[in-house]
């Protein structure tokens, strides 16, 4: 596990690219005192085993990684 800080938030304990048995000792040993974010490897199969866990966040960064570029120009407008 890492240690990570949010912006505006407390620090929290991320459970990176881990087994869903580890999150659920990670859960356990800090008993809500850390608030802890589960990431890495998340897909629509797994997201519900891994919320079981009781961890607080979850990211998945396919939502990001997956979408569709856009081109959005920020040249000025002559005239």
């Amino acid at each position: 596990m890492t240690i990570s800080s949010r912006p505006l938030s407390s620090s929290t304990a991320q459970a990176t690219s881990v087994h869903t048995w580890l999150r659920t000792q990670a859960v356990a040993v800090t008993g809500g005192r850390v608030p802890l974010e589960a990431s890495g490897g998340i897909t629509l199969e797994t997201i519900a085993a891994i919320a079981a866990t009781g961890v607080d966040f979850i990211s998945v960064g396919a939502i990001t990684q997956s979408a569709p570029a856009v081109d959005i120009g920020l040249d000025p407008a002559s005239g």
